[in-house]
Parts: structure tokens; C-alpha cells; sequence
């Protein structure tokens, strides 16, 4: 139809994420591995740029 449309977010109506994972060392090789790519996407700045698209703002920050 030729309309615009804006998706506003409510930053105080954010929650943390988490991703469930069994308990115990046969895990920890991969919770390491998450968080280091979690890591290496907030330093390069592609965490931002996702926040960015979906939401309109960096909600990243710590």
C-alpha cells in the first residue's frame, strides 16, 4: 500500500537470553565454544548489526 511502518522497542522491556544446555563437563566444550563465538560476533560488531536490523538499536550493550 505504500506505508511505512516502525517497529519501536522499550529497552527496559528487555530480558537476558540464555541458551539451555545439560549440566557437566561433556558440555563445557561447547558452552566455551558459544561463548567465544558470542564473543568474537560482539567484537567484530556483528551482534550490533543484527540489533541494529531487527530491532533499530544496539541492544548489545552491556
Amino acid at each position: 500500500t505504500g506505508e511505512t511502518c516502525f517497529v519501536t522497542v522499550d529497552e527496559s522491556d528487555t530480558v537476558p537470553y540464555a541458551i539451555p544446555m545439560k549440566k557437566g563437563e561433556d558440555n563445557d566444550t561447547l558452552r566455551q565454544a558459544i561463548n567465544k563465538a558470542l564473543q568474537e560476533m560482539r567484537e567484530d560488531g556483528t551482534l550490533k548489526a543484527i540489533s541494529e536490523k531487527y530491532f533499530g538499536i544496539d541492544l548489545t550493550q552491556e
